[in-house]
């Protein structure tokens, strides 16, 4: 679904909160979301009561997933998951209510997104699900896609749940294309927020808004089922999207980018970087036209540098997560049975050293980005539950435990980063 028009009306001139908030004051208020006040066009339904209907679903297939799985300790896994799922979805409405800035609003329920899908993933895995359970998914399916029409948010990528085997080809391209598109409302957002004050910045704004504009087509383009793109096709439309970042870029660099506009611009180059790769558009001059054989001309401006190794610290990271959750697990068990969902905290905890071991020698084999990216789902979502987790149960608290947390939070969201993960990386901060 098209987020265009709201770019267009919005961009002229333990302790512990879901997200955190951004700098400064945007010139022109953005728009209120759409579902909040009143269901969006064509709805009929209120995001309140979306929400509540996507958490009786999964409430109702996680009783499914106990009574038909739950004496496995997959089923069980499976079963607990869609328990903290169920009351995320819930939670996530009772702290975006009063949200005015829709990407926000949209960035806060990603993490719920992500989530629900990565559960769906696994129950669509071949051998796992009964056919019980069928009808349950189906139903959080629904209230899934209603929740997106509401929020304005693009449909998932197709063809990358329950995979047998990492994305290849339109497929890799459509899930890159969808974090590109996210990264970019996020960069537009940013330099909104950073530089919307200024009237000399309005260049600024604009060209962030048409960048995001531009890659949020270009994900749409991707998904016509009438007429599926052409590989060709798709590379002259990616170009116009090198030509506008790499000017923005440049404009940005004159700038002396802010922390917040930094992050946002190295998140969103990551992403375009490995589009370029996985378009062959490497060598892409300014003008957005890749060049038969030369390299990008000495005396051409470039605001987008290619990283020809964009996982090369990778390999460093998980090495420092495995030590991060080590020392997390060593600290935290003793005291586990006295700390509100400790023991569930616990499990998660298990489950993302567990799973972090196993990425560790997937990027020790020296696995290229798309497929390091498919290994590290299980990590991605191990820590979207543990940060909810924390969040939800130490709220004006802070300590040694909550600082350890904090580090694997930042870990994980640096992998996130450079692996073009789809969504958002939660954060840890105080409440």
């Amino acid at each position: 679904m098209s987020r265009n028009a709201w770019f267009a009306g919005s961009i002229v001139g333990f302790g512990l909160a879901f997200w955190s908030a951004r700098d400064g004051a945007a010139q022109v208020p953005p728009p209120p979301a759409p579902g909040i006040d009143a269901p969006a066009p064509g709805v009929g339904l209120g995001l309140d009561r979306l929400s509540r209907r996507m958490s009786e679903a999964i409430r109702d297939l996680g009783e499914d997933i106990t009574a038909s799985m739950g004496q496995s300790p997959n089923g069980q896994f499976l079963a607990r998951d869609a328990q903290e799922l169920e009351r995320a979805a819930g939670e996530w409405y009772a702290s975006a209510r009063n949200a005015t800035d829709p990407y926000q609003l949209r960035r806060s329920f990603s993490g719920v997104d992500t989530s629900w899908h990565r559960l769906r993933d696994q129950l669509a895995a071949p051998g796992v699900a009964p056919p019980a359970v069928a009808d349950e998914i189906r139903r959080v399916e629904q209230a899934d896609a209603a929740i997106h029409q509401a929020l304005n948010v693009n449909a998932y990528p197709p063809n990358i749940e329950a995979a047998p085997a990492p994305p290849s080809g339109l497929d890799e391209t459509r899930r890159l294309a969808y974090s590109l598109a996210q990264r970019g409302e996020g960069l537009a957002s940013t330099v909104q927020s950073s530089y919307g004050g200024n009237p000399g910045s309005a260049n600024l704004v604009n060209d962030s808004a048409q960048v995001a504009q531009l890659a949020d087509a270009f994900y749409e383009s991707l998904n016509n089922p009438a007429s599926p793109p052409q590989p060709e096709e798709v590379r002259q439309n990616f170009a116009q999207i090198i030509q506008r970042s790499n000017g923005l870029g440049i404009s940005l660099d004159q700038n002396l980018m802010p922390p917040p506009v930094r992050t946002a611009w190295d998140a969103y180059t990551t992403v375009h970087n490995l589009l370029r790769a996985n378009l062959n558009l490497v060598n892409a001059t300014i003008d957005g036209l890749p060049p038969a054989d030369a390299p990008i001309p000495a005396n051409v401006p470039v605001g987008i540098p290619y990283n020809p190794n964009p996982t090369a610290q990778v390999g460093q990271w998980a090495e420092q997560l495995d030590r991060q959750v080590d020392e997390l697990l060593a600290n935290f068990a003793p005291t586990a049975g006295v700390v509100p969902e400790g023991r569930e905290m616990l499990v998660d905890m298990t489950r993302l050293r567990d799973h972090t071991r196993d990425f560790r020698r997937d990027v020790a084999q020296g696995l290229d980005p798309t497929r390091l990216a498919y290994e590290f789902r299980d990590c991605d979502a191990d820590w979207q539950r543990l940060a909810r987790r924390v969040n939800r149960i130490a709220r004006g608290r802070t300590g040694p435990n909550i600082q350890r947390v904090q580090q694997i939070g930042q870990t994980c969201e640096q992998i996130h980063r450079a692996l073009g993960m789809p969504g958002y990386a939660p954060t840890i901060q105080p409440f």
